[in-house]
């Protein structure tokens, strides 16, 4: 899910450039020919320089060429609304449903202005959805991510399709898993590339439920492969989602009732365990995530038990679109 957020976000970048298409002259020698092309014809058919002589280049082939971003941006009619972010957003929400196997809901709110646009920045971008399926069956019941101001590289952009980040961007996200989605996440691939060095594993059991207030499951020490039940829950703060001095609470007891107790294997399981989901950055092509803080919900008549989780984002570049075969 997380890769999916910042795949829309790259989205919303991409799809920018093709928000402004501005007229440009070009002038040929050979030919008394004026033709009117868009920027991104200009971009994808003539070698283009940043910056541009006040007559035509000399050479062979001698051309004179506008740059979109060169020429002053007028300003819009008074009382016309710039719907510049909410085109943006719908190509990051078209983009978002193709890639998700299935979801109940998809939703993208973008921050900026043709001029902002002009110049490559995007002021803010907030993603929502519900019920959540990628291509590899990673599951969230809700979630909202949140990154604030990017700049990019437009030159980067035009001419190579690549988005390069002028600084990096950080953010947050909120997610909200059912005792299935937490379940579909310890057995994600993503997941068990980052328990191979990890002094702990975990079944492929989906062995995983909330009792009393704690999050249940099961792992395995890799040091004498005893089995664990595992309880993960927050104490302190007011149990706020986006509060972050909540302290993760970690207990672990052998789930064989041959297994002798030894409360010091048992707390040194939990302090393992505790370490590896507080240190936990999944790196996605260079949009990191982090856990923050968390909190566990009871299931209340129809509405399940969820777990909630607060996670730090931080955006060094942005991934490409093609993420979507890794979740």
């Amino acid at each position: 899910m997380f890769s999916l957020a910042t795949t829309a976000i790259t989205v919303c970048n991409v799809h920018h450039f093709s928000l402004s298409k501005r007229p440009c002259e070009i002038s040929n020698k050979n030919a008394n020919i004026t033709r009117l092309k868009t920027a991104r014809s200009v971009w994808s058919n003539l070698h283009v320089r940043r910056r541009y002589p006040s007559g035509p280049t000399r050479g062979p082939r001698q051309r004179l060429c506008y740059a979109f971003w060169n020429l002053p941006t007028p300003p819009l009619p008074p009382g016309l609304p710039d719907l510049s972010g909410d085109v943006i957003a719908s190509a990051a929400t078209f983009t978002l449903q193709q890639i998700l196997r299935s979801h109940k809901l998809v939703e993208t709110t973008v921050d900026c202005t043709v001029p902002g646009l002009l110049q490559g920045g995007i002021e803010g971008v907030v993603i929502s959805g519900k019920a959540w399926c990628s291509p590899k069956r990673l599951t969230c019941h809700e979630l909202q991510f949140e990154v604030g101001k990017v700049q990019i590289d437009t030159a980067a952009l035009l001419t190579r399709q690549t988005v390069i980040l002028a600084k990096p961007s950080s953010g947050r996200a909120n997610v909200a898993l059912t005792e299935k989605d937490f379940g579909n996440f310890l057995d994600h691939p993503l997941m068990q590339v980052a328990v191979q060095r990890a002094p702990l594993r975990f079944e492929k059991t989906g062995d995983v439920h909330i009792r009393n207030g704690k999050l249940c499951f099961t792992a395995i020490c890799r040091r004498d492969s005893v089995e664990y039940e595992v309880q993960m829950y927050a104490s302190g703060g007011d149990g706020s989602t986006k509060n972050v001095n909540t302290t993760l609470m970690v207990k672990a007891k052998p789930t064989s009732a041959d297994q002798m107790p030894d409360t010091s294997k048992e707390e040194a399981f939990a302090e393992t365990v505790k370490s590896f989901f507080t240190d936990l950055t999944i790196d996605l092509s260079g949009a990191e995530i982090r856990y923050q803080s968390m909190r566990v919900e009871e299931s209340s008549g129809s509405k399940p038990g969820l777990i909630h989780m607060s996670l730090k984002l931080f955006v060094r570049q942005f991934p490409s679109l093609n993420i979507a075969n890794r979740i």
